[in-house]
């Protein structure tokens, strides 16, 4: 007994260190146990890749995400960062966007550019995007986009206010005459707009 109240002392901790509050299988309900497993998971999944990261290049994981983004073209600048604001959970929290839709806001008021659909397949061909079964376009990890917000866009303010207002403007543009809240346009402008971001 005194070795297992031991055990779930230090698991309170570890809990308490990362903000979840403690795992009680028996006593939660199953959704709050479903919430803190999955944020731990996802506690988990970031700290492997970044350790996997750092022995594999021998670089701080957000060093090698900020020298990855800071070595791309302004264009792939452009699809790489709205993709990473559009699926971060410190943002938006969804998983890929259709490349007729990346393209568009990313391109702003003007016709989309054949150089940004080659941007497109060369983040793709380089993995630093993937394209899903469904066609659309992801980050390769959420991990990574989410250090690319947090690390380089939020010290780069202009270029988050850019993507921002590209994602507000296209998506209120579709969403804007749509009632129907189970819309996907129209829930993607609801989400936009209520982040604490805005």
């Amino acid at each position: 007994p005194a070795q297992l109240t031991g055990k779930v002392g230090r698991q309170g901790d570890l809990f308490n260190e990362c903000a979840l509050p403690s795992l009680d299988l028996l006593a939660d309900p199953p959704q709050h146990s479903q919430q803190k497993i999955d944020k731990l998971r996802e506690l988990c999944d970031r700290s492997l890749l970044a350790a996997m990261i750092q022995v594999v290049t021998g670089k701080r994981f957000e060093d090698k995400v900020a020298s990855e983004y800071h070595d791309l073209d302004p264009e792939k600048v452009a699809v790489y960062s709205t993709v990473c604001v559009f699926e971060s959970a410190i943002v938006f929290k969804k998983r890929g966007i259709e490349q007729e839709d990346l393209l568009q806001i990313v391109s702003g008021p003007y016709a989309p550019k054949p150089s940004l659909q080659t941007a497109i397949n060369r983040l793709v061909a380089t993995r630093f995007l993937t394209r899903a079964a469904d066609g659309t376009i992801r980050c390769r990890q959420r991990t990574i986009a989410d250090t690319v917000v947090d690390t380089v866009l939020r010290k780069t303010p202009d270029r988050l206010g850019d993507v921002i207002e590209f994602l507000l403007k296209f998506y209120a543009q579709y969403a804007a005459g749509i009632r129907d809240n189970d819309d996907p346009y129209r829930r993607i402008m609801i989400r936009l707009l209520n982040h604490s971001l805005m």
